[in-house]
């Protein structure tokens, strides 16, 4: 385990009897029990401090087209190598990747792997680019940071796959090392952001301003699911929020929804 980044602690000395703290890490904002864990199950409060559990493991990784994210306009026609783990800051009854998200980390489960070991592989492979994938990466904040630091020395790219429900303050530490960005814009309907993601559309599109007003690279994916948000107006609104308040150039991805996880 490592200490996380993004804590507050909400008592006042060591001697409380109640060592509660707030993690930071995303819009979700869990306030932690000592001995609890967050919402996500990958933030674990200790004596009234609070840790990544997902430190230094994973559940899974694999070279793919760098266009399976999907980017499909960053490093076309390269390979990535994509790493994930367990848990997840959203809850959507839809999830493709419930296997992944929807379970916690346990010292059978994952693997334990270092950040120079990461970037071995991906160079062994021939990828040019790090993608973290498969479940929400905001999760590995730490991990991801020191992975990537490594890798730009020898010339890798990073790419987050991500719900985009990052806090403002670990976004704009995200930006210092994440090259490329492709961010879940499930809907355009906050009432059906909390009911099937548990989340708030707010969160996510003030996080898509930040990234396109940063350097790295943002594409946006929908999933598209039926008799929810495949009806015109909500693929107009989609649209028109990219035009509007991002611009014409940024990619948006439409993918097919299949039957899983509770849906």
């Amino acid at each position: 385990m490592k200490e996380s980044s993004f804590y507050t602690k909400l008592y006042e000395d060591d001697s409380s009897a109640k060592k509660t703290v707030q993690c930071n890490l995303c819009g979700r904002m869990c306030r932690i029990a000592d001995g609890g864990l967050g919402f996500c199950k990958t933030q674990k409060n200790s004596d009234g401090k609070l840790f990544s559990i997902n430190y230094h493991r994973i559940a899974s990784c694999h070279t793919d087209p760098i266009e399976k994210k999907p980017l499909y306009h960053f490093l076309p026609g390269s390979s990535t190598y994509s790493i994930g783990g367990f848990g997840c800051n959203f809850s959507c009854l839809n999830c493709q990747n419930y296997m992944l998200s929807m379970n916690s980390y346990d010292k059978f489960n994952s693997t334990k792997i270092l950040p120079e070991t990461i970037v071995k592989n991906a160079i062994n492979d021939n990828c040019l680019s790090i993608s973290w994938t498969y479940n929400e990466p905001t999760l590995y904040f730490d991990f991801a940071r020191e992975t990537s630091l490594i890798s730009h020395k020898e010339n890798l790219k990073n790419a987050f796959v991500s719900n985009g429900y990052m806090s403002e303050e670990s976004l704009r530490e995200t930006l210092n090392f994440i090259d490329a960005f492709n961010i879940d814009l499930k809907f355009f309907d906050d009432k059906l952001y909390r009911e099937i993601c548990g989340g708030k559309l707010d969160i996510v599109l003030d996080n898509l301003k930040a990234i396109h007003q940063s350097k790295s690279h943002l594409e946006i994916t929908t999933l598209l699911i039926n008799d929810l948000n495949t009806d015109e107006d909500q693929i107009r609104l989609i649209c028109n929020f990219i035009i509007e308040e991002l611009g014409a150039d940024v990619p948006l991805h439409f993918s097919r929804f299949f039957p899983m996880h509770k849906m």
